[in-house]
């Protein structure tokens, strides 16, 4: 339920980009742009027949990250990071992805099956999302508690989303109705976080990055009219796409059964903007002090690794910690069966 209430969001956002804002047009194949060699090529251009419009359709309606295309969204991961250009063929990237599903089932079968729902609303109680205030009350349990469940509720959402991609990726490899390369990884190296822009922007999953970032570039430059270039349109930009970020995933909380009182999606994802400007006052700071030799040094990118984790410590709670205690066992199951307990006997 709590997907399908989010996708509906996506879904809105989708259309609001291709068909309002980029202008999407079977001639182009795409969106159309100024630029001549930017016009796409697909084979549904050549002839206009139904079955090609309907392709198109499909293809506009399902391009969330446009890979493999001269208007794909930015910092897509590659299938190998020696060498960006390579793509797999058909028979190696389904057997990959099977296995990849296969791995990724068992592991969050192991890591939800066996939740028990009322130590779950004990664990993440409402008076334990705050911490600052409370720093002098935290215990180190509590500490490695609210580490645990942190990292666990984001290696979660990680492992959805892997299937996500790849149940699709396989299916419409296998069948002829995409080629591989639409099916890039959905994520890049861990080793990429090391600020919350890159956190965000190039760690993380990228497809719905061009659903909200492009109703908030249009509601920025264009509605407010707020001048290219600037500190004013880029923060409005940032809010804007956090705020796209929050309704997305704040629906879903609700459909779950979560109270809009209880959702914890706004504080957490408008608190974003927060963290962005604390790091961009730092970043630039630095610059203004620190000799050049020691701007991009592996001791910076450590410094970033704790910045974000020490981030995302503080934060993530206000998410995460709604959500597990609106665990109800089984109804809410991420999964539609557990192979654990089926060989258990459960």
């Amino acid at each position: 339920m709590s997907f399908g209430a989010s996708d509906a969001w996506l879904t809105f956002l989708q259309y609001w980009d291709v068909a309002l804002l980029n202008n999407w047009d079977f001639e182009y194949g795409g969106p159309q742009p100024k630029a001549t060699e930017k016009r796409e090529t697909k084979p549904w251009r050549e002839r206009a027949t139904f079955w090609n419009r309907l392709g198109f359709g499909v293809y506009a309606a399902s391009s969330y990250r446009c890979s493999g295309t001269p208007f794909e969204v930015p910092n897509l991961g590659p299938f190998d990071k020696k060498d960006p250009k390579y793509v797999p063929s058909k028979a190696k990237y389904i057997r990959n992805a099977a296995i990849r599903v296969v791995v990724v089932y068992l592991i969050l079968d192991a890591m939800t099956s066996f939740n028990d729902p009322a130590a779950m609303q004990s664990v993440f109680a409402d008076e334990k999302i705050p911490l600052l205030r409370r720093l002098s009350q935290l215990t180190l349990e509590e500490a490695i508690m609210r580490t645990f469940t942190s990292f666990s509720f984001w290696l979660v959402n990680y492992l959805v989303l892997i299937l996500f991609f790849d149940i699709p990726g396989i299916i419409c490899v296998a069948t002829g109705l995409s080629g591989v390369e639409w099916w890039r990884p959905p994520f890049n190296s861990t080793f990429e976080a090391f600020t919350l822009r890159r956190y965000w922007g190039v760690f993380w999953h990228q497809s719905v990055r061009k659903r909200i970032n492009s109703p908030a570039n249009w509601i920025a430059k264009d509605v407010l009219r707020l001048p290219r270039g600037t500190l004013l349109a880029r923060y409005a930009v940032v809010i804007l796409t956090f705020t796209m970020s929050t309704f997305q995933h704040a629906t879903g909380d609700i459909a779950s059964g979560i109270p809009i009182s209880r959702t914890g999606s706004p504080w957490f994802f408008l608190v974003q903007v927060l963290g962005f400007v604390l790091e961009d006052v730092f970043q630039y700071v630095w610059k203004q002090v620190a000799p050049a030799s020691a701007r991009d040094t592996w001791f910076t990118k450590v410094f970033g690794y704790v910045w974000v984790f020490a981030w995302m410590f503080w934060c993530t709670p206000f998410y995460a910690y709604p959500v597990s205690a609106n665990n109800r066992g089984e109804q809410d199951a991420i999964l539609p069966f557990s192979v654990l307990k089926a060989v258990s006997g459960q």
